[in-house]
């Protein structure tokens, strides 16, 4: 395994240079997050290659993704996850950052506040919850969505979840 990092470390400047002549904006964000994964001396580039792409979507998950790799830049991948339009594709994105820690928890609060899809806020929350104690304001904001579910069929399974991360709901 050692011997395939040196090797790629040995590439890293002629890999660059092909990094830098991609067009296709995406695709050169994403050829950059790769490069990040081995070696974060690319990670600024890699940001401004993810703040030109265009789609909303793809822009906050790639975002979201260079936010697992240098948390302080949570925050701007939540305001770009803020932009998507689709309910269900912000869910998603919001989903994969709320498993990072530096995630500002109000302010993934109050983006999920103004879901119209109580099942779509309900899942991110729950996946904000994931790990925390039982009196945790994660998990209660959480339980707290979850009650305001209008489907009542929906709920069982937001309350499986539940009961996957804390055996304490189990009597819910």
């Amino acid at each position: 395994m050692e011997v395939a990092k040196n090797d790629i470390n040995e590439l890293l400047p002629s890999l660059l240079n092909v990094a830098r002549t991609i067009r296709n904006v995406e695709r050169k964000a994403e050829f950059f997050l790769e490069l990040v994964k081995n070696n974060s001396a690319y990670f600024l580039e890699a940001l401004n290659a993810a703040r030109l792409i265009q789609d909303d979507y793809r822009r906050a998950a790639m975002l979201c993704d260079l936010a697992q790799i240098g948390s302080k830049y949570s925050s701007e991948a939540l305001s770009a996850a803020e932009l998507i339009h689709d309910e269900s594709d912000r869910a998603r994105v919001l989903i994969k950052l709320a498993t990072n820690d530096a995630v500002n928890f109000a302010q993934l609060l109050a983006v999920t506040g103004s879901f119209q899809d109580e099942i779509s806020r309900a899942r991110v929350l729950i996946a904000l919850a994931e790990n925390e104690a039982v009196d945790s304001p994660k998990l209660l904001a959480a339980v707290e969505s979850i009650e305001l579910i209008q489907y009542e069929y929906s709920r069982p399974g937001m309350w499986f979840h539940l009961v996957v991360l804390e055996k304490h709901y189990a009597g819910e």
